[in-house]
């Protein structure tokens, strides 16, 4: 298996067999990293296609990220599936708004489309390809 270093060095990898690296590097496609806007995405996949591309964003800012365009791998409706900054989850979490988008936007992040995601200080969204 060719596991680039980068991956099989890290902490979490050492506990993943070289098998289960190529796994996980070829169903990870580079996503968006911002460093001034602390946001990381990432797409993953097990076959492609509806119900199955998922894009997770990671906000690691303290203050919330409001319509910031990313790439999407596929055009068409986005859902949320999971906001961790819900107050669903907790009263104590802010509760801000995440909502479903349209990836129909310019080319970004190596991606055909794009589209906008709003978050929470210190939150994750999932979303998944809806059609």
């Amino acid at each position: 298996m060719n596991v680039p270093a980068k991956i099989k060095n890290t902490t979490i990898a050492s506990r993943f067999s070289d098998e289960q690296l190529q796994l996980i590097k070829d169903t990870i496609c580079k996503g968006s990293n911002d460093n001034e806007l602390k946001l990381f995405a990432m797409h993953r996949w097990h076959e492609g296609g509806p119900h199955d591309d998922t894009v997770v964003v990671a906000n690691f800012a303290d203050r919330v990220r409001d319509d910031v365009r990313i790439g999407f791998p596929a055009p068409g409706r986005w859902r949320v599936r999971l906001n961790t900054d819900s107050a669903a989850y907790d009263l104590g979490f802010d509760g801000h708004e995440a909502f479903d988008t349209d990836a129909d936007g310019e080319p970004m992040d190596g991606c055909d489309q794009s589209g906008l995601v709003s978050l929470g200080p210190y939150s994750v969204v999932v979303l998944s390809r809806e059609d």
